[in-house]
C-alpha cells in the first residue's frame, strides 16, 4: 500500500480517522479510480505468477551458485 496513491493508512482503533480517509476517497471520484488502477498496477507488477516465479528462481540460483 502506498499511502494516497492505493489508498490511506489509519491508526489502528482511530476511528475518527478512519471516517475523514473514507469520506475524503468518497468524495473523490477521480482520485478513488486513480488509486483503484494504481493498486491494480502495483498488484500485477510485485504479486503476479510470474513475478513470484521469478524470485523463487532466484533464491534457487543463488543456492546453487553457492554451492
Amino acid at each position: 500500500m502506498v499511502e494516497a496513491e492505493t489508498g490511506s493508512l489509519t491508526p489502528p482503533d482511530d476511528v475518527t480517522a478512519m471516517a475523514e480517509a473514507t469520506a475524503r476517497w468518497l468524495s473523490d471520484d477521480t482520485g478513488r479510480r486513480a488509486a483503484g488502477a494504481a493498486s491494480r498496477d502495483r498488484v500485477e507488477a510485485h504479486f503476479s505468477l510470474e513475478s513470484e516465479a521469478d524470485g523463487i528462481n532466484a533464491v534457487y540460483q543463488a543456492l546453487w551458485d553457492a554451492g
